[in-house]
């Protein structure tokens, strides 16, 4: 709102022969603006669907979807991490997110707090930097100079190869996770003797995590 009344005050204090060519700036700044936020709101149903999809698919078929949808396994995952991370803070707007893309919806006065929240979450960064910064993609490594290309089949490409893998499949394991384990809690309803044995699993798991931990900071 104080952006809206400067930018309001910039327009009335420009020299009349000004006025229009600034009110038009001023116009598709705001909309450029309004489009940025509206791409974190598409990105973050975009995810929503396909987390919905990978929990109503039984078992196995998820990877037929996800060949059906086009998009490559990089968007996919980019998307339901974005997705995640946002509805672990603000799942109850998800409701009022899925009504903004609905096509040719009008902007009500939820939709426009909902707006404000997407500043405050993005700030600004486009879809891109989001995922770096919130760890969901690797940064590339920068080339040139004097060093020569990576060889694929070079130890060094390997382990990339590998890094990006193990994150993908361990930020998807998570997401599902922390869906069915924090958010809807479903193991509740599994018998005692099915709980005793994922939790084991579970604690296996962050005890072998710890230990990797403890022995990188040393």
């Amino acid at each position: 709102m104080a952006k809206t009344t400067a930018i309001k005050k910039a327009t009335t204090a420009a020299p009349a022969r000004y006025t229009d060519r600034v009110s038009r700036i001023h116009y598709l700044h705001q909309r450029s603006e309004l489009l940025a936020r509206m791409a974190f709101v598409y990105a973050v149903v975009e995810g929503h669907e396909l987390l919905q999809a990978k929990k109503e698919i039984p078992r196995g078929g998820f990877m037929e979807f996800r060949q059906a949808t086009g998009l490559s396994d990089g968007t996919i995952h980019n998307r339901m991490a974005i997705a995640s991370m946002f509805m672990a803070k603000w799942e109850k707007d998800m409701s009022i997110l899925v009504a903004m893309t609905e096509p040719g919806v009008v902007l009500d006065e939820k939709a426009e707090a909902i707006l404000k929240k997407v500043e405050l979450v993005t700030g600004g960064s486009t879809l891109t930097q989001l995922c770096l910064e919130w760890g969901i993609v690797k940064e590339a490594k920068p080339r040139g100079g004097h060093h020569p290309p990576l060889n694929p089949k070079s130890v060094g490409a390997s382990t990339d190869a590998k890094f990006e893998a193990a994150h993908r499949d361990w930020m998807e394991a998570c997401s599902t996770l922390h869906h069915i384990g924090v958010q809807k809690p479903t193991w509740q309803y599994l018998p005692p003797e099915t709980l005793q044995s994922h939790a084991d699993l579970l604690d296996t798991i962050s005890k072998k995590m710890r230990k990797a931990i403890q022995k990188a900071r040393k």
